[in-house]
Order: structure tokens, then sequence, then C-alpha cells
């Protein structure tokens, strides 16, 4: 851009900025497409974080909720900075927990390959590990009599006369065949 004086004005965004700094290139269609998947990423990030509230808010004794809460928590507040930071650079951003997987994974030897691949693995392994762990606890509990379903599964004001939740009506005392129906 050329003023009246005679100097020479270059104006740049902040992704070009940075892509700058950084010795890279990025094209406006590149910038855009990251721009997109950082949008969906920060949707992704508020249902996290919406899940991780109703886990909060789950009334149950083991306290196993609470633990998964905290942990997809930590995980959504994550992919939501990461993707902010997306959104406004225009720059596909890595998530503090593929950072740690890979940078894990390459200090224990791993190619930079594969350390990324155990990086992208972190990534899918928090929120689908709060979830197993939550039902392992829960069957855990039932079984060692510190949790009825009854009583777990039941309504919040229905009376204590009835049979509570789906998994009594349902799965209790049936019949195989009938459940492998259920299945298929």
């Amino acid at each position: 851009m050329m003023s009246d004086d005679g100097s020479f004005r270059v104006v740049l965004n902040f992704a070009q900025m940075a892509a700058i700094l950084t010795h890279e290139s990025l094209t406006p269609a590149e910038i855009m497409s990251n721009r997109i998947f950082g949008s969906l990423r920060l949707v992704g990030g508020i249902i996290e974080l919406a899940g991780s509230g109703v886990l909060c808010a789950l009334p149950e004794p083991t306290m196993i909720s609470k633990v998964g809460c905290v942990a997809m928590g930590v995980h959504a507040s994550d992919q939501l900075s990461a993707a902010s930071t997306q959104i406004v650079t225009g720059q596909q951003t890595d998530s503090y927990a593929f950072k740690a997987g890979a940078t894990a994974a390459e200090a224990l030897g791993a190619s930079r390959a594969t350390g990324q691949v155990i990086g992208l693995a972190t990534e899918f392994v928090v929120p689908l590990t709060t979830a197993s762990m939550y039902n392992a606890f829960r069957v855990s509990s039932v079984r060692a009599g510190r949790m009825s379903i009854a009583v777990s599964e039941m309504p919040l004001h229905a009376p204590r006369k009835g049979i509570g939740g789906h998994t009594l009506r349902d799965h209790y005392q049936k019949k195989y065949f009938r459940l492998a129906k259920t299945i298929t």
C-alpha cells in the first residue's frame, strides 16, 4: 500500500502475522477452513462442558461422577481454549492434552509421527475413560452393596415403594432370549 508521502505500508491481519513469524504462509482459504473447524471444535467443547456440569449435578453416593466432572471440565476447558485460539489466529491449534500426549511419547523414544498419533489418542481418551470409569464404579458399587439400583434409578420425587428406574424393570432377572432380543 503506498501513501501520498511515498512510504510503503504492509497491512496484515493477526493470522498472517503469526504465519510470517513462524515462517509459514496461509492462504485465505486455509484461514477460513481453520476458523470453521475451530468453530466446530468450540461447539464440541461447549457440549463437553455441559456434560461435565451434568456429572457435577448428578446425585450418587460413590462420588465418581465428581471425579468425572472435574476431568471432563478440564478437558472441555482445554478444547475451548484451543478452539478460541484457532478461531482468532486462523491457524490449526493443538490442545494441551494433545501436546502432553505427543511430548510424553516422544520423551519415551517414540518418533514424531507416533507421538502425534498418541497425542490424538489422548484427546479421545479423557472423555471415554471418564464415561467408562463412571459405569465401572457404578456396577462395582451395586455389587458391593454400597448402592442399590432400586434407589439410585428412582425418579427424584417418586414414592419409595415403586420399582426404581429401567434397569430392574427391563434387565434384572429376565430370560436370556428376551435380553438377546433387545440387543439385536
